[in-house]
C-alpha cells in the first residue's frame, strides 16, 4: 500500500513576502515530479513548508511494489535532485534488501549504537580477483555514506552530480579483518591478503 513521504527542499520558486518571516503554507503548483525506484510517484503538494522560512516541501505517495534500503529518489523541478531513501512496508520498521544481501536484522545497530559491516567483492571476469572492506558505522556515518553493498537497490539507479572537487564523506571506523581472508567455492580457493586495516 502506498504511504506518504515528505521531501524538504529549497527552491520551488521565489517568494514575494519578507523572507525573514515564516511564509504561509501554500501549494505553488510548481509541476514537481518525483520518481522512486524509477517509478513515478503521485505528488499531492509542492509548496511552502510553513514553519522556518526558506523551506519548501513536496508530499508524494511511494508507488506500490517499491521496497529496498537504497531506492533511488529523483525529484525534478526545473533542475533535478538525486538521492536514495529506504522504503519498506507499513508493517515493518527496518528496511531490507535481500538481493543485496541486507536483511532488516543486519541493519539493527549493536549495543553501542553502531553497525559492523563487511562487504566482499569477488569477480571472475579477467581472472579471479577479490577485495573486501570491514567497517564500523555510527548512525550519522551510516546515513551519510553510500550503500554498504556499493550499489543501489535492484531496479534503482544512482546519479552523482559533482562540480569541482570530489565530495568527501565521514570515514567509517576500519575493523581488523585479520592478516588474510580465505575464500573457497566449487571453483576453487582464493587468499586475499590484508592491504590496510579494514581492507583485503
Amino acid at each position: 500500500m502506498p504511504w506518504w513521504m515528505r521531501w524538504r527542499s529549497h527552491g520551488l520558486g521565489k517568494i514575494t513576502v519578507d523572507e525573514t518571516v515564516s511564509p504561509p503554507r501554500v501549494d505553488l503548483n510548481s509541476g514537481a515530479q518525483v520518481f522512486v525506484g524509477n517509478q513515478p510517484a503521485t505528488v499531492s503538494y509542492g509548496g511552502r513548508a510553513g514553519g522556518a522560512p526558506g523551506n519548501d516541501r513536496i508530499d508524494f505517495v511511494i508507488p506500490d511494489g517499491v521496497s529496498g534500503c537504497y531506492m533511488s529518489l529523483w525529484v525534478k523541478v526545473g533542475g533535478s535532485n538525486f538521492a536514495t531513501i529506504p522504503v519498506t512496508s507499513a508493517d515493518q520498521t527496518v528496511c531490507a534488501d535481500p538481493a543485496l544481501g541486507i536483511s532488516g536484522t543486519d541493519l539493527q545497530p549493536n549495543a553501542s549504537g553502531s553497525l559492523n559491516a563487511g562487504v566482499l567483492d569477488l569477480t571472475g571476469i579477467a581472472g579471479d580477483q577479490g577485495d573486501g572492506q570491514f567497517n564500523q558505522f555510527d548512525l550519522d556515518t551510516l546515513v551519510s555514506s553510500p550503500n554498504l553493498a556499493v550499489g543501489p537497490s535492484i531496479g534503482s539507479c544512482v546519479v552523482y552530480d559533482v562540480h569541482g572537487t570530489q565530495p568527501t564523506l565521514p570515514p567509517p571506523l576500519a575493523l581488523d579483518a585479520g592478516p588474510q581472508l580465505n575464500v573457497s567455492s566449487a571453483r576453487g580457493k582464493m587468499t586475499l591478503a590484508l592491504s590496510s586495516k579494514g581492507q583485503v
